[in-house]
C-alpha cells in the first residue's frame, strides 16, 4: 500500500471514529436496549442490565409528556420527599401558600463535554370556582440547573405564593410548568380557601 492510500485509510479510519462517537451509525432503541438488558439479566449480570435499564429509561423520559406528581400544600419542606404536609387547604388573608411537587420526565440538555441542563419556566394562575382568571404572572418563576450527570430523575418544585389583598373566598392556584428545552408542557392546579379576616 503506498502513502497514498495509507493517508487515504487514515482518514477514513479518523472519520468512522468521529461517526461512532457522534451517533452517526444510530443509537440503540429503548427496545434494543431492553433486549440487550435481558441478555445480561440471563447471564445474571445485574449491574450491566441495570445500567442500560438506565439509559433506555432516560431516553423514555425526555419523549414521555412532563408528569406532575405528589403535590401538596405543606408548612416546611426540607428535601426531595421530605416535607411537613398542611393539614387543610384554608389559608388567613396574609398567610404564604407553600406548594410542593415533583416533576418527571424533564429533558437533560447537553451544553457542554460532560455538562447538561434543565430548565422549567412556571407560569402562574389564580382561578376561581368557574376557572375564570382572576390573576395571572407570566414567568412567575424560572429555573436552570446544571449537572455533571444525564441521569438525575428526582426534582422537585418548591412554590411560595402570597395573596395579599385577595377577597375570601375558595379559589384554585394553577401553575403551568413548561421544560424550556423541549417545549413540554404541564398544568399544575391546587384548590385553596382564604377565609375571612380574623375568622
Amino acid at each position: 500500500m503506498n502513502g497514498k492510500n495509507m493517508w487515504r485509510l487514515g482518514v477514513l479510519v479518523l472519520a468512522l471514529i468521529l461517526m461512532a462517537s457522534s451517533g452517526s451509525f444510530g443509537a440503540l432503541t429503548p427496545a434494543d436496549q431492553l433486549q440487550e438488558a435481558l441478555e445480561y439479566i440471563a447471564r445474571e449480570d445485574y449491574g450491566q442490565a441495570v445500567d442500560v435499564l438506565e439509559n433506555a429509561l432516560l431516553t423514555l423520559r425526555e419523549k414521555a409528556p412532563l408528569k406532575i406528581e405528589n403535590t401538596a400544600l405543606v408548612t416546611e419542606i426540607y428535601q426531595f420527599g421530605a416535607y411537613d404536609k398542611k393539614d387543610n387547604s384554608i389559608f388567613a388573608p396574609d398567610e404564604p401558600i407553600l406548594i410542593y411537587s415533583e416533576v418527571r420526565n424533564f429533558t437533560s440538555e447537553k451544553i457542554g463535554p460532560e455538562l447538561w441542563a434543565i430548565r422549567l419556566r412556571e407560569d402562574f394562575q389564580l382561578l376561581d370556582v368557574d376557572d375564570n382568571v382572576q390573576v395571572e404572572q407570566k414567568e412567575f418563576a424560572k429555573i436552570e440547573l446544571t449537572f455533571r450527570t444525564p441521569r438525575l430523575t428526582d426534582l422537585f418544585l418548591r412554590n411560595t405564593i402570597s395573596l395579599t389583598g385577595a377577597p375570601p373566598g375558595d379559589y384554585k392556584i394553577k401553575i403551568i410548568v413548561t421544560d424550556v428545552s423541549s417545549g413540554k408542557k404541564v398544568d399544575l392546579v391546587v384548590p385553596i380557601s382564604i377565609k375571612e379576616k380574623g375568622g
